[in-house]
Parts: structure tokens; C-alpha cells; sequence
């Protein structure tokens, strides 16, 4: 992959800095261990961590200010550090409930926070100028059941999100506008794991079931059938066993966290619309409980605009429980 990344030993042994320099990293929540962990995607996925809060679960990235986000479930507040965990800020005041995930729309300068037990999705400016931690007012409530997952899509103006047995979209900028549903099965009520394909116009959608470790991905171009999705699986059986915690769309390959009993893995599925589709599994024995993943945080520089971007657009999250 084309993207520099570059790291530092602090004096504590047990964690390490990233600089905020470009970078190609995955980043994972792990609730069991209290800690944030991250790898380098070109360094055979060796994880360290970096400081977190008691219980983080879900992730999100602003490549913008250069932010890392996170949810946690003890605090029930939303909290943002540098990428190395230093400079941590409290966000959000505390709520009567654990938040669940995140999601950020970086032009706009807006965090999107979803509470599955309230059954809505709130946002709060996160522009320099707000001060924080400050409180997260509704931002769509009406349609909204048991919201885990977040995704942003600036450039089409939607953001997505995995409820019980549905995935949907609500317009960024006409919160007005009625929730559109863009998958619905009623006996997979814990779908969760969303991701977006960014290079396709229209835009592919990713999103799995955690418990039977299915994926599925559906074209916004397709049946309207609201009950149709592609499911992904390898010489006729699903690669993905046990619990399917989340799952992350780069550059032509899925980036996934399984667990299984005591055993906790990341995944990548290369070729995945390809009858001669393979993956490999790599167990990680740092992870006791992990979340939310978040990976591909990487800048490129816009020739004809001079000005930097992310080159995943909104750095996808994975690993949800």
C-alpha cells in the first residue's frame, strides 16, 4: 500500500506513539483489555496499544484535525485523543446511556453518535471553535431501531447505519427527509460491521451478521426488493466463522475481527467478488474482547485542489459486539 507510516517508543513499554505523519494503520477497540490497540496494514498486523479509557467499543477517525474517536461503554460519554492516545479530550457530557457507535462527516465538522437503547442518532459540531465537552442534540429518531454501526458518505450527502434487522440511510443535510432502508431481514437482528465502497458510483455497501459470521454487500443500483443482498462465501461456506465482531472495506480487500471461544482474529479477503477468492486469518492474542475497528487511515495530497484528503474518505470501523 502507498502510504507512509512511521512510529515512536514512549518511556512506558506497554504503549506506543504513532506520529500524525500519513499513515496506513487499523486501529482496534478492545473492551476486554481497556485498550486501544493499532498495527501498521504493511507489517503483518503486529498490534500495540496506545492509552484509552476504561471500556471503548466503537471508533471513528477525523482525518481533518487528526483525531481519534471513541465511545465508552462504562463512562457513557464520547471521548478524542491523537492518534497515539495523548491529548485526550472528553467530548460529550455523560448520558443515562452507553453510547454505541460513531461517525464523523469531516467537511461538515459534525460527529454522529448512535444510542441503540434510545433509539436515535444525535450529532454535535466538533468544528475548533465549539468548546467541549458540550451536549449531542437529536438528529433523527423517527424509523431509528436499535442503531449500532455509523457511516458517513459526504460526497452523496447520506449517512448509513446497521439497525435490528436493517440497514438504512438518512440525508446528511435534509434530516427532514424520511429514512430510507436499504436492506431489511427480520431474523438477522444483530447486524452490525458497515462499510462503504467509496470508488464505486453507486456505492457498494458492506455489512455482516456478528453471530454465523455472514457478509453481505449490496449495490445502491440493484433490486429495490428491499430483501436482497449478495452474500459473501468461500467454496460454497462462509469464511467467517464464529462471532463476526466487524468488518472494513480497503482497496479491494475486507479487513475483518472474528471471536471465537478464546480465540481472537483479524481476517483479510482478498478478491472477494471472485470465484477464486481466498483469505487468510492471523489470531491475535493481545485481544480478549474486541469492538470497533477502525483501519486505512491514510492522507493523499489532491494535485489539482492542493489540498489533503483521506484517501478511504471516512477510515472504515470494524470489530462491534
Amino acid at each position: 500500500m502507498s502510504a507512509i507510516s512511521s512510529s515512536t517508543s514512549t518511556s512506558d513499554p506497554s504503549t506506543t506513539n504513532v506520529t500524525s505523519e500519513s499513515f496506513a494503520k487499523i486501529f482496534v477497540a478492545d473492551s476486554g483489555e481497556h485498550k486501544i490497540f493499532f498495527a501498521d496494514l504493511r507489517d503483518e498486523l503486529s498490534f500495540k496499544p496506545i492509552p484509552s479509557t476504561w471500556h471503548p467499543e466503537f471508533l471513528a477517525y477525523d482525518s481533518t484535525r487528526k483525531k481519534l474517536y471513541w465511545n465508552d461503554f462504562t463512562a457513557k460519554q464520547i471521548y478524542r485523543a491523537d492518534v497515539n492516545g495523548l491529548n485526550r479530550e472528553v467530548v460529550t457530557f455523560a448520558s443515562n446511556e452507553a453510547p454505541a457507535g460513531v461517525a464523523i462527516a469531516e467537511e461538515l465538522g459534525v460527529l454522529y453518535i448512535a444510542y441503540t437503547l434510545s433509539n436515535k442518532i444525535t450529532s454535535m459540531s466538533i468544528k475548533p471553535d465549539k468548546t467541549i465537552p458540550r451536549d449531542d442534540p437529536d438528529f433523527a429518531t423517527q424509523g431509528i431501531k436499535e442503531p449500532r454501526a455509523l457511516q458517513t458518505d459526504e460526497e452523496q450527502g447520506y449517512i448509513y447505519m446497521t439497525m435490528n434487522g436493517e440497514v438504512a440511510r438518512k440525508h446528511l443535510f435534509l434530516p427532514q427527509d424520511a429514512l430510507q432502508t436499504i436492506y431489511k431481514n427480520i431474523h438477522l437482528n444483530d447486524l452490525s460491521g458497515l462499510s462503504i465502497d467509496f470508488t464505486r458510483n453507486p456505492r457498494r455497501i458492506f455489512f455482516c451478521s456478528i453471530t454465523g459470521g455472514r457478509v453481505f454487500y449490496k449495490d445502491m443500483s440493484t433490486s429495490p426488493d428491499k430483501s436482497i443482498a449478495t452474500e459473501l462465501t468461500y467454496s460454497g461456506q462462509s469464511p467467517y466463522y464464529g462471532q463476526l465482531q466487524s468488518l472494513s472495506y480497503i482497496n479491494g480487500f475486507l479487513y475483518w475481527v472474528t471471536r471465537q471461544n478464546y480465540t481472537r482474529s483479524i481476517g483479510i479477503t482478498t478478491y472477494y467478488d471472485n470465484t477464486n477468492r481466498s483469505y487468510v486469518i492471523k489470531e491475535v492474542d493481545k485481544f480478549m474482547v474486541p469492538r470497533d475497528h477502525l483501519s486505512g487511515i491514510c492522507h493523499w495530497r489532491n494535485k489539482e485542489m492542493g489540498t489533503k484528503r483521506p484517501l478511504f474518505y471516512r477510515p472504515c470501523l470494524f470489530l462491534y459486539s
